[in-house]
Formats: structure tokens, C-alpha cells, sequence
């Protein structure tokens, strides 16, 4: 099954059914699918009037359904083929976990097995990003607290080890190159040095960022061979890229949003907002906006108007709009 541009698009903004409800639109902050397609996890974002972290579930990547659990919140996701499992970060309570699941779709064979903890967990850090490298048969994890041990990494996503990571950053998103073999991490907080690499996932190495965001997330293009990495703050500069993980070149982003995801999808890189804007990138040297959701938008501002009428005050903030109540 082949999901051309127009349905990518509307994956990062699912129609997510609650209940037999109508349907709302909520941006998701990640998204991954089984090796054939016919399983499909997201976690939406927080947002004006979604609380965020949870997990949605779709059997076609067009409907999608909100998976009922114990977790308080759900945080990253991805899948290793080789293995049959998804991994997932969560928090239960106050403390992050992961959790993994078995599936299987073999031959027609289907087995769709239940969460379940691993058996141990190095660090109580606040883990942020996960993903997987099935030329080395590892996941690697990153956090964005932690002393010197804000990696973790695993061959079965049971048993984890930390490894020590260079810098005591605020590591939010981790992604791995095939063909450089190569982890690269980013993160929100440091003074130049928001970057770092690694072969193996152990021995890890700095490397300076062209500009000091807060950067949220990263991945990948197999087809251009770079890295992009988009960031929740910054003016105009809000997109960065690199060829081998050393040397970054920022890039003008056509608007100044609160960019929380970014993926690599068959001839484009997408990345989309906590406010739901979507960009896009043949190149990634050139961006454009992705048609805006009416309904989507109609929701927004009717939020914003009730809002307006109802709180004691309201902030504009970077292009975000924050409302609060005050008893």
C-alpha cells in the first residue's frame, strides 16, 4: 500500500474518532507504522484545546481512534521490523517508562499482543526521543534530563543500558542515517553545541549548531542524503540541515511557528506546528506552506474567541496564542 503526499498530510493532522463522535483534527508530534502498513501509531501534540500525549491508532492511516491505557502520557514511538515490536516512551504517573509491543504479519498471520513494561530500566530521566537502527539491531533512546546518562540503548527494547552523553542538554529528538550509519540527537537547551553523533549509539560526539533555537525535532531523507531539524523558537531561521551530522546550515522557514515534527515522506520533508501549519520540502532548501484545514482552523478560532470572552487574560506569544483561566 503506497500513501501518496495528500494522505502524508493528512496523518499529521488525523481525523481521530472518539467514541463514534464526529471526528477532530489534532497535530500529531510522532508517527510510525509496522513493516506492511496496516497498523498505525501517533501521538497527538498539545494544543489549544487538546491536553497532547496521547496515543491514536488507525488500520489505514485515514481513520484513526484514540487507544485506551493506564499511561498518563504518551511521548515517542517507533517500530523495529526485524524484531516485530513497537517501542514506546510513556509516563505512568511521575516516572518515564518504555513499554513494548509484539506484532506480528507473517504470511497472512496476524497477532497483536498487549503493552507491556521490560524487565529493567537504567534512569528515571525524562526520556524524549526513541528510535531504531536495523543495521546495528539497536534502539537508542535520548532524554532531556539526566547527569551524563541521558542515552540509553537496547537490542530488544527489554533490557536497557545507559550510555554517557557528552553534554547535560535538553536532548528532545534522536534519528538514525542508513546510509552514513550514523545516530544523530538535537536539543532545546546549550550554548552552540546543541548537536551530537554516533556510530554505535555509545561513544557519542558534539557538534555545533548554526544557531541557538530550541530545536524539537529531527529525522532523515534517504533520497537528498541530510539531515533536517526543525525548532519551536527562532525568527525565519527555524529549519536547520546537514549532510554527515557535523556541519549544519540553517534555512528560511515561510513561517515563524512553534515547529514541533518534522519526517521524511517518499519525495518531501513535512513538518508541522503546534498550531496545525503544515510546510513541506522537495529540496530542503526551499519551503512552502501546505494548504491550511478550514474546519481545522474554524475550530481554532472559535476556541480563541471563547476564550477571549471567558479568561481574565490573554497572551500572544511567538505566533502561539495562550489562553488561561484564573479562579
Amino acid at each position: 500500500m503506497a500513501y501518496e503526499c495528500s494522505d502524508f498530510i493528512n496523518m499529521l493532522k488525523p481525523n481521530i474518532q472518539d467514541n463514534g463522535a464526529i471526528g477532530t483534527e489534532y497535530p500529531v508530534k510522532c508517527i510510525c507504522s509496522n513493516s506492511n502498513l496496516n497498523l498505525f501509531y501517533g501521538i497527538t501534540s498539545k494544543t489549544l484545546f487538546e491536553s497532547g500525549g496521547k496515543l491514536i491508532t488507525s488500520n489505514d492511516g485515514v481513520t484513526w481512534h484514540k487507544e485506551q491505557s493506564d499511561v498518563s502520557e504518551w511521548v515517542s514511538i517507533c517500530y523495529s521490523g526485524e524484531l516485530g515490536i513497537f517501542c514506546a516512551i510513556v509516563r505512568i504517573a511521575d516516572s518515564y517508562r518504555i513499554i513494548i509491543k509484539e506484532h506480528y504479519h507473517v504470511y497472512g498471520y496476524h497477532e497483536d499482543r498487549k503493552w507491556r513494561l521490560p524487565y529493567h530500566l537504567p534512569s528515571n530521566n525524562t526520556w524524549e526521543s526513541i528510535c531504531w537502527s536495523p543495521e546495528l539491531g539497536l534502539f537508542c533512546a535520548v532524554a532531556s534530563t539526566g547527569n551524563s546518562n541521558q542515552i540509553m540503548t537496547s537490542s530488544d527494547g527489554t533490557y536497557w543500558k545507559t550510555q554517557c552523553s557528552p553534554l547535560n542538554n535538553e536532548w528532545q529528538s534522536i534519528c538514525w542515517s542508513p546510509e552514513l550509519m550514523l545516530f544523530c540527537a538535537i536539543s532545546s537547551t546549550g550554548n552552540g553545541n546543541q548537536i551530537m553523533t554516533s556510530p554505535n549509539g555509545i561513544y557519542w560526539t558534539t557538534h555545533c549548531s548554526p544557531v541557538i533555537n530550541e530545536w524539537s525535532s529531527i529525522c532523515w531523507s534517504p533520497k537528498l542524503m541530510v539531515f533536517c531539524a526543525v525548532s519551536s523558537t527562532g525568527n525565519n531561521n527555524q529549519i536547520m540541515t546537514s549532510s554527515d551530522g557535523t556541519y549544519w546550515t540553517t534555512l528560511y522557514n515561510p513561517s515563524n511557528a512553534e515547529w514541533i515534527y518534522i519526517k521524511w515522506h517518499k519525495y518531501n520533508f513535512y513538518a508541522i506546528a503546534r498550531s496545525g501549519e503544515i510546510m513541506s520540502s522537495y529540496d530542503c532548501n526551499v519551503w512552502q506552506m501546505e494548504n491550511e484545514n478550514k474546519e481545522y482552523n474554524d475550530k481554532y478560532n472559535e476556541e480563541v474567541m471563547r476564550i477571549l470572552t471567558t479568561c481574565k487574560y490573554f497572551i500572544p506569544d511567538l505566533g502561539k496564542i495562550i489562553g488561561k483561566y484564573i479562579n
